[in-house]
């Protein structure tokens, strides 16, 4: 949350352990995630003195809620498995991840001129999830709709099926959400005078709707 903060970077090895070198004198956060684990391990308050050699251990215990009963993607932070993602651009010589494309290419009115509508189970990932969600598409800087397009674009439908062995005894059920990437209207996530600086983002369940939350 400090953008004037140090950043050190690493992978953990295959005998869990990594050595981060040339780390400056200063107090730290050690943050650990791993592909397909969903949450994160935090530890807070780790000392680094200078010309001096600090080893800390951790154990990790990946967050759960219990059975899972589906998933929408990896949870990698990153949205490459879907439409636009990692996919190829096969009309450019270099082939490029189309996600590494100007925006504005991918058109998603046209995309998804219904809506995302995802069933679990049966629809494809890469065709029938867009690997990135709109408050509003289109608008300033984009040549193929310069006038803001607000239809069918920030209401997701997500339908799954359970049966009823699946639900015997249940009375409660978590459902998860990682974004890999937020912006707001603001543009800088430290500028909150703008209008919409923070966007209510809002779940509804077979009609019931979860409580709202604030991405700032």
């Amino acid at each position: 949350m400090d953008t004037k903060a140090r950043q050190y970077w690493g992978e953990v090895s295959s005998s869990g352990e990594i050595t981060i070198p040339r780390v400056a004198a200063g107090t730290y956060r050690l943050t650990i995630y791993g592909t397909g684990i969903f949450g994160q391990y935090v530890q807070d308050n780790i000392a680094i003195r200078a010309s001096a050699t600090t080893t800390t251990t951790a154990t990790w215990a990946p967050e759960s809620a219990g059975t899972e009963l589906w998933r929408i993607g990896t949870p990698d932070r990153s949205c490459g498995e879907f439409r636009h993602g990692n996919e190829r651009d096969t009309t450019r010589t270099n082939q490029p991840k189309q996600h590494r494309l100007y925006w504005a290419v991918h058109d998603f009115p046209k995309d998804f001129p219904n809506g995302v509508n995802f069933h679990v189970g049966r629809s494809n990932i890469t065709r029938d999830f867009n690997y990135m969600q709109w408050s509003v598409y289109g608008g300033k800087g984009n040549s193929i709709r310069p006038d803001p397009y607000y239809t069918n674009v920030n209401a997701w439908t997500v339908t799954f099926d359970a049966t009823a062995a699946q639900l015997q005894g249940r009375t409660r059920a978590t459902f998860t959400v990682q974004l890999a990437g937020v912006k707001t209207s603001a543009g800088n996530t430290d500028d909150t005078s703008k209008p919409f600086a923070n966007l209510a983002y809002t779940v509804t369940i077979n009609g019931r709707a979860l409580p709202v939350w604030t991405i700032p």
